[in-house]
């Protein structure tokens, strides 16, 4: 699976299927060995950096307010939510060490440039447009797009590195499978058990059983889930 970011569900001209590296990761690699406690309020661990589970509540009530204020909007349930945010920052890490493994830099015009292409060919340069579909169809709140752009254009210079030679999706697809599951070995990527297991670059199935971080509005309230074990947030 790709990093959740920006790629929405519309028909797109080949070129920006290109550019925002809309290739299909599988994610039946082999399993991440045992499982290891994480520190205590954490979302998932990548190396030495984690995600804070009050990071993963915070972005899920971000998504919920925001197609909340959009009209005839449809309400995803908050586990649908809550997993996409831990798959994208989870993400996010593993991108970051991969550039730093490569040698790898996203600059700020090159993410603007990026967006403003975006916006100009797909939405009719109504940025509002964007915003409103990546956060209905993707879950990405407006305060997170740019780091959405800036993992897509990431995404896509591994890809050019690690398979410069590749030209079918199949041979894209083993490289990146390839590359991302020794990558999440070598950086012992894991999850906490509420939210699934991690296979490769992506979440995989979540049991019924256990909690998850509930989505609040504005107002403190929760909209779903069950309230995860209280414990203290990690910086």
């Amino acid at each position: 699976m790709t990093p959740k970011g920006l790629i929405v569900k519309r028909r797109y001209p080949m070129a920006v299927i290109a550019a925002v590296a809309a290739v299909t990761l599988s994610a039946c690699g082999a399993g991440m060995g045992p499982v290891q406690s994480l520190p205590p309020g954490s979302a998932s661990v990548v190396g030495d950096q984690t995600v804070a589970d009050s990071t993963i509540a915070q972005l899920s009530t971000e998504v919920h307010d925001q197609i909340s204020a959009i009209p005839r909007s449809k309400m995803p349930t908050a586990d649908v939510v809550t997993n996409a945010s831990v798959q994208r920052a989870t993400q996010h890490l593993m991108l970051a060490a991969a550039g730093a493994k490569e040698g790898i830099t996203i600059t700020q015009s090159q993410i603007d440039e990026f967006i403003a292409s975006f916006v100009k060919n797909q939405f009719n340069g109504d940025i509002k447009q964007l915003r409103s579909a990546l956060v209905t169809q993707n879950y990405i709140p407006a305060a997170e797009v740019n780091t959405a752009a800036a993992d897509q254009l990431l995404y896509a210079a591994i890809l050019k590195k690690i398979a410069p030679t590749a030209t079918t999706q199949d041979a894209i697809t083993k490289a990146s499978n390839d590359y991302f599951g020794a990558l999440s070995t070598e950086l012992n990527t894991r999850v906490a058990p509420r939210y699934g297991t991690w296979s490769v670059f992506g979440l995989g199935p979540v049991p019924d059983d256990l909690s998850k971080v509930p989505v609040q509005t504005s107002n403190g309230q929760p909209v779903g889930g069950v309230p995860a074990p209280a414990a203290s947030p990690s910086a």
